[in-house]
């Protein structure tokens, strides 16, 4: 729709730059809104661990922790640092 409005008004079909600006818009107008409130990483993480109990189970979900576990420290040229 919007490449032939350009073509009716340019009288010529979009050059590659001209296509690209084409898209671009097309992607705004279609694209759904994002979400006006934000959320915090508690609350995300709340919402994806209720997701996956829907999709897969409560059973699944039981036996994650609250938090992510810490990946081990690096040290020097990406060997893992010995533990104390």
């Amino acid at each position: 729709m919007l490449s032939a409005t350009y073509e009716q008004q340019q009288r010529h079909q979009p050059g590659e730059r001209a296509a690209y600006r084409l898209a671009c818009q097309a992607a705004k107008q279609t694209r759904s809104p994002k979400r006006a409130e934000l959320r915090s990483s508690s609350e995300l993480r709340a919402a994806w661990r209720d997701s996956v109990a829907r999709a897969y189970g409560a059973d699944i979900v039981a036996g994650w922790r609250s938090a992510p576990e810490q990946p081990p420290r690096r040290h020097g040229r990406g060997r893992a640092q010995p533990s104390t």
